[in-house]
């Protein structure tokens, strides 16, 4: 797809599998090991979202994010991303499950034609689960000074916007933050047989069963997948 849109660039905005299951609690009672395999889990299903898009992507975990607030790092990673010269910019985060690649499609598609200046995924807690802007759309300054990391994101996100821009708004999905949320996608999931698979591995952790580890190393996968895509830790 990168081909038939080269203006166009996903961010992901992620934590490592580690530093994640140091953050959030997943499993109950907790247990290292297991939180941090169901964080490899989500981790990686985002990135199977993110390879069969063939979008360019930018990766930035904690190692690479700039700033002292969540809100300039996100900031600072749309910046990065926008003066590489891309016209439109997608964020997703890893604590989604529900994504798919045809969210990263649609999203993609509404920018590019200009039937939207910004995408919004809206989440159960009043935030966003996907952040899609075109270049002229943003503004780093109100960008910034939006309520992130709390209820009133999306509210405030499309009452700050500019009058002239259109905003697209894709379904409601809910993040996965705490094992009540982990344990509510797997009970609600498993008739959508594209995330069954998803469902299943997590639950066997859960269950105390584990499942083998899989190894999800940033720059692993950066050499694997993306490196004709350009990708490249912001500069220091």
């Amino acid at each position: 797809m990168d081909k038939q849109f080269p203006k166009v660039a996903l961010l992901f905005f992620s934590r490592s599998p580690g530093t994640e299951a140091n953050c959030k609690h997943l499993t109950y009672p907790f247990k290292k090991r297991s939180n941090t395999r169901v964080a490899e889990a989500l981790i990686r299903h985002t990135q199977q979202q993110i390879i069969e898009s063939g979008l360019p992507c930018f990766i930035f975990d904690e190692k690479r994010q700039r700033g002292s607030t969540f809100a300039e790092r996100f900031t600072n990673a749309f910046e990065v991303v926008f003066a590489k010269g891309f016209e439109h910019i997608i964020a997703i985060g890893n604590d989604t499950p529900g994504l798919k690649t045809d969210h990263l499609i649609h999203a993609t598609r509404r920018l590019t034609s200009g039937k939207a200046d910004i995408v919004l995924g809206p989440a159960t807690d009043g935030g966003t689960w996907l952040t899609g802007y075109s270049r002229h759309a943003f503004d780093a300054d109100a960008f910034c000074g939006l309520p992130w990391n709390s209820p009133d994101l999306l509210d405030e996100t499309l009452r700050r916007s500019p009058q002239n821009c259109t905003i697209t708004l894709l379904e409601e999905f809910a993040d996965i933050d705490d094992h009540a949320s982990l344990q509510q996608f797997v009970n609600t999931l498993y008739g959508d047989w594209s995330l069954a698979g998803l469902a299943r591995l997590i639950q066997s952790v859960l269950s105390g069963n584990g499942f083998p580890s899989v190894e999800i190393v940033h720059s692993h996968f950066l050499n694997l997948f993306f490196k004709s895509h350009l990708l490249r830790a912001p500069p220091l």
